[in-house]
């Protein structure tokens, strides 16, 4: 079902939503379910990403994709690889917890006006 308290954008982006705040290594986890694609598209996978950086900015990196995704296409990965925030693309690893996989955000890469913030 869809939660309509939060209008049209829930409906094409999903009603799961999370914060994480990295350590002073700049690590950070976030525990959730492995996303399916979006029903009727050829969309694959992923988990949108946003970066705050406290008191200076905010802005969209490349979701996370996973390479083991059959609709992840060879322009996606390509796209993906060079992209906002470093590659997008994981590597899924199934753990007895569940599924682990890492996305090193590279914070302002390919950022349009990024400035380095102190």
């Amino acid at each position: 079902t869809t939660d309509r308290s939060r209008g049209q954008a829930s409906h094409r982006h999903g009603t799961l939503r999370a914060w994480a705040k990295t350590d002073s290594a700049g690590r950070y986890t976030i525990d959730t379910i492995r996303p399916s694609a979006y029903p009727g598209t050829d969309l694959p996978e992923h988990v949108h990403l946003h970066v705050i950086e406290p008191g200076c900015q905010s802005y969209y990196i490349d979701d996370v994709m996973f390479s083991d995704d059959p609709r992840l296409t060879k322009v996606q990965i390509a796209k993906l690889t060079l992209g906002r925030g470093g590659s997008g693309i994981g590597l899924p690893m199934k753990t007895k917890d569940g599924w682990h996989v890492e996305r090193d955000i590279k914070l302002g890469e390919k950022i349009p006006g990024h400035r380095v913030c102190s």
